[in-house]
């Protein structure tokens, strides 16, 4: 699904009840950052009041389990990658008492700091994960909801984005053995107009931020990218057994000596 640049000087952020800490880019001027056609953040505050333990991965997830935390139930635990370029992300959820793991799912062999069928809730938004420790995590009929940036995703800044095409991804989710709910894509255009703007969409995405007093050439045109999934983990099958009631209701037949 395409989607022409917005005009807005930038995205309306997505009002979620309970949930009043702004995402941090979202108080950035300078950023003129299109709408997406799916509104992730409503989707995870709806999941998330229906769930008892919710795990966020990336920063922006989260920034976004953050704005939550006022409807969680229970547990709300992030998983960030090691690194100073989101220290600003660890620093806001402590000061909001959210516990913050480490896990880099490129390192070999890498797993979930969790136990199996922990979580009721997974939320990745622009981050890397693996849809089998996902799958390991979630509870029976638990929910993942991923929001992925796709191939030339802010190419403008250097980044190559994923290398994943939705179609991929999908493959990759089944293949992991959740069931695929509801998929879509965007592409579209951004634009940045200040050095605050800059830096703030840089530190957000996890890039490299550029020299100092080298803010790049603004205004700046940026490709945006995204596709999101929600799978479910298929709940356990019903464990076979014999119906001796029906048994019952037949003759027995006695063997003749």
């Amino acid at each position: 699904m395409d989607q022409q640049h917005s005009e807005h000087p930038s995205a309306p952020r997505e009002e979620i009840p309970g949930a009043p800490v702004p995402d941090l880019l979202e108080q950035s001027p300078g950023l003129d950052l299109p709408e997406l056609p799916w509104r992730v953040a409503q989707t995870a505050s709806a999941l998330a009041q229906l769930s008892h333990h919710v795990l966020a991965i990336g920063p922006r997830a989260a920034r976004l389990l953050a704005r939550l935390r006022g409807t969680l139930a229970e547990e709300g635990v992030a998983a960030l990658l090691v690194g100073p370029a989101h220290s600003r992300t660890r620093e806001h959820l402590g000061s909001l008492g959210l516990e913050v793991l480490d896990h880099d799912p490129s390192d070999v062999g890498a797993t979930l700091p969790f136990p199996p069928e922990r979580f009721d809730l997974v939320i990745v938004l622009d981050a890397p994960y693996d849809p089998r420790e996902v799958h390991r995590v979630l509870a029976p009929e638990g929910m993942l909801l991923a929001q992925q940036r796709g191939p030339g995703d802010l190419a403008e800044l250097g980044s190559e984005g994923s290398l994943d095409t939705l179609a991929e991804h999908l493959r990759r989710v089944t293949e992991a053995g959740l069931e695929t709910e509801h998929s879509d894509t965007f592409h579209g255009e951004g634009r940045v107009t200040t050095r605050e703007g800059l830096r703030a969409l840089r530190e957000g995405e996890g890039l490299a931020l550029p020299p100092a007093g080298d803010p790049g050439a603004l205004p700046l045109r940026i490709t945006l990218s995204r596709y999101l999934v929600q799978a479910r983990r298929p709940s356990r099958p019903a464990p076979a057994r014999t119906d001796f009631a029906e048994m019952l209701d037949d003759p027995l037949e006695v063997p003749r000596v």
